[in-house]
């Protein structure tokens, strides 16, 4: 891609510049590329009306900012896009120790392209998110549109979607990978539609390994998204519905494992609905026994 037009980030003192120009500068957009790698230690606000475009360029952004806050935290009306402006070669890699690389406010809006998010933390430094949550990736309040790039490793939750203030919170997933991390992704009163990726190889010690579906959450899968090798200790292999809706027109739920029941899918309370030609096989639970769906009594 063409970062000719792009302003330059080499150290943190050029991000925090970014920080302080929107500041007084808000309803602009800008536009950055990394030139090398780079640590951020302190949080950066997208300001509100603002739209900040940051190509990573094959580098990494190492985010160490402390007090359970979130490396970038997108304000009402804001909009923030990473993106890998390389057409070959390694893509840009967001890691770090933050309770999360990107907070989204209620009507914000993130998009992903083609750069990995991996957030870490130890078991003893004491960072959390608001609910004493190890990191996660995304904790969007607002909207988040992933078309690309890796969501992977994180410590905690791949996505956290929170709409319990009562706003339209809404993830739309069109392609990329979510994997190995501590659950997949999780809602909450929120809506979570998935055309496209794939959410593989996350685990977590409760229920919902690849995707949980909570009270007024609704999920739904279509033609070309995949889950797949997801495993829960308790249910819901693949995903997990509690209080929420899970529609699926299309797509694979594949070779899913949970320890109890539903290596597919498990539905506590709530509904599933299955339409068009989806495809449900190969998921187990307990010991390795064929186990696509299940529904507990009196749900649908």
């Amino acid at each position: 891609g063409d970062i000719s037009k792009m302003n330059v980030i080499r150290s943190e003192a050029d991000l925090l510049e970014i920080n302080h120009k929107a500041a007084n500068n808000k309803g602009k957009t800008f536009y950055y590329y990394l030139a090398n790698d780079v640590t951020l230690t302190k949080r950066i606000h997208v300001w509100e009306g603002c739209t900040f475009v940051i190509c990573l360029h094959g580098h990494t952004l190492t985010c160490n900012v402390p007090n359970a806050q979130s490396a970038f935290y997108v304000m009402n009306n804001a909009r923030l896009v990473f993106t890998d402006c390389q057409l070959s070669g390694d893509r840009g890699l967001i890691t770090g120790d933050s309770c999360a690389a990107v907070s989204v406010a209620e009507t914000a809006t993130f998009e992903l392209y083609g750069v990995s998010i991996c957030m870490t933390s130890s078991e003893t430094d004491g960072i959390r998110d608001v609910y004493n949550d190890p990191v996660c990736g995304v904790y969007n309040c607002g909207t988040f549109n992933m078309y690309g790039g890796k969501i992977d490793h994180n410590t905690g939750i791949g996505v956290k979607l929170d709409g319990t203030s009562g706003a339209t919170t809404t993830f739309k997933m069109s392609g990329g990978t979510i994997s190995n991390n501590k659950g997949g992704v999780s809602t909450v009163g929120d809506t979570f539609t998935m055309s496209g990726g794939e959410i593989t190889s996350n685990t977590t010690n409760g229920n919902g390994g690849g995707v949980n579906i909570g009270n007024g959450g609704k999920f739904t899968m279509n033609a070309g998204a995949k889950i797949t090798q997801n495993t829960a200790d308790y249910a819901g292999g693949g995903g997990y519905v509690s209080g929420g809706t899970f529609i699926m027109n299309g797509g694979e739920i594949k070779s899913n494992t949970a320890n109890t029941a539903g290596g597919g899918v498990f539905v506590y309370n709530g509904t599933f609905t299955v339409s068009g030609k989806p495809t449900v096989n190969n998921n187990t639970s307990g010991s390795k026994v064929t186990d696509n769906v299940y529904l507990d009594a009196n749900k649908t």
